[in-house]
């Protein structure tokens, strides 16, 4: 039995996160997860703070 913090939801999150940082294609991604279209993957997407900061220039946001 899975641990109760563990679930197919975080599993399905964290490989479309991961994938979208592995620079493969939305549409490659939709494909091996089973979704029909881009839509639902919008909505697994983390932003990445770091990435964020890097592409504005701007120093650390916990500073602020």
């Amino acid at each position: 039995k899975l641990d109760n913090s563990l679930s197919f939801h975080c599993l399905r999150h964290g490989a479309a996160t991961n994938m979208i940082k592995m620079g493969i294609r939305l549409t490659t991604i939709v494909e091996i997860i089973g979704w029909t279209g881009t839509a639902m993957l919008q909505r697994y997407l983390d932003t990445d703070v770091l990435e964020v900061e890097k592409v504005l220039g701007a120093g650390s946001l916990m500073e602020q």
